[in-house]
């Protein structure tokens, strides 16, 4: 822009260029801009500098809308984490007092647990690969549930997650359950699998999961392909 030199004026706009200047001016502005006020203006005040402070801005409410959870995820992670826990204590009772009981029928678990500790070996029953292998699920579930409730995590997402750590409890249950099984197999002669029955429920649970984990993903890659196959259609069949 040039400056006006003595008795010279500058041309007015034409119509068409106003029109631009005034959508220009009239656009929506943001936040930031707002909140600016304007340079050396003799007329800002500080009370139109508190309100322009206190504006809102639609943008952060929608950004906040799209990350809230959903009802779904609200609770499927507490369930899920509650299940995983759930799976591990189980697993923790067949392991030192479940089966122990079964393998020696008319014992009592003091006299097992007395019979182990007079033996002179290194043997013990196991508990602290056994607490550690049990708490890993339990863990991950918990964090995998907070992410879900405060909408981090899709609730699909928090299913399968939830699902891939109970499949993958029957592995950790064999893991965990190996020192208690092979000192009883030393104490008493006996064979080190186990000899309590309950210990099939948790394999069971574990291989549901596994064929639910299995029927979501190929169920949500079948939907992914889908949409795929309709956003290329819908593509082509626009108009260039």
């Amino acid at each position: 822009h040039r400056q006006c030199g003595a008795g010279e004026t500058l041309p007015r706009p034409s119509r068409s260029g106003q029109g631009r200047f005034s959508a220009f001016r009239d656009r929506p502005r943001s936040c930031a801009e707002r909140r600016r006020p304007a340079p050396h203006s003799p007329h800002t005040s500080p009370q139109s500098i508190q309100n322009t402070h206190q504006c809102h801005d639609p943008w952060r409410h929608t950004l906040r809308m799209t990350t809230s959870p959903s009802l779904a995820g609200r609770f499927i992670g507490p369930i899920g984490a509650v299940a995983v826990l759930a799976y591990a204590v189980f697993a923790a009772v067949q392991i030192q007092v479940l089966n122990p009981l079964a393998t020696m029928p008319g014992y009592t678990l003091q006299e097992i647990h007395a019979a182990v500790a007079q033996r002179d070996s290194a043997d013990t029953m196991g508990w602290g690969l056994m607490s550690v292998t049990l708490a890993i699920g339990p863990l991950i579930a918990l964090i995998v549930a907070r992410l879900g409730v405060l909408g981090r995590l899709s609730a699909g997402t928090v299913l399968m997650i939830m699902l891939g750590l109970l499949s993958l409890g029957s592995p950790g249950y064999f893991i965990a359950s190996f020192p208690a099984g092979m000192t009883l197999a030393d104490t008493f002669m006996v064979d080190g699998a186990d000899h309590a029955p309950w210990g099939r429920i948790l394999h069971a649970l574990s291989t549901l999961s596994t064929l639910a984990l299995a029927g979501l993903v190929i169920a949500r890659s079948v939907r992914a392909s889908r949409e795929s196959t309709t956003g290329e259609v819908q593509n082509t069949n626009s108009p260039s």
